[in-house]
Order: C-alpha cells, then structure tokens, then sequence
C-alpha cells in the first residue's frame, strides 16, 4: 500500500473519533497534542486488516482532561500517576 494512502486511512481514521468528542476546546487539544503508532501502521504496508489504533498523547495534562471526559458520571476512577 502506498505511503498516501495509508496517510489517507490513517487521517480519516483519527478525525472519525476526533470527532466524536463534543467538547470543541478538548478535541482542539487532543487534535494538537495526538500520536498514531503501532502495529496499525505496519498491518496498512503489508496490506492487512488493522486490528486497532494505538493512540498517544503528547501533553499528560491533555490526556488527564481527556480520561475525565470519557468517565465523567462514573465515580470510582482513580488516576495514578506514573
């Protein structure tokens, strides 16, 4: 698969869930501080199915608010740092 296409795929892919999260100022975030790496990459150039995406976040503050996000209503999360 070429280089383009996989950009193409990967692109799509993360503005998909990109834009699944509605508060506008923390996807801007996410959006500026998010990395793709993995065996994702390595199924596209061999011409596999992708099993998943393994996504990383630059900024640890960015991906605190983003962990808050997605559990606000559930009252026993405990984030431990390290």
């Amino acid at each position: 698969m070429q280089v383009k296409t996989i950009k193409k795929i990967i692109t799509t892919k993360l503005e998909e869930w990109l834009s699944s999260i509605n508060d506008v100022k923390l996807r801007e975030k996410v959006k500026d501080n998010i990395l793709l790496s993995g065996g994702s990459i390595t199924s596209l150039l061999q011409q596999q199915e992708v099993n998943d995406y393994d996504i990383y976040l630059k900024d640890p503050d960015v991906l605190l608010e983003l962990t808050k996000y997605y559990t606000q209503g559930i009252h026993e999360v405990e984030i431990l740092d390290g």
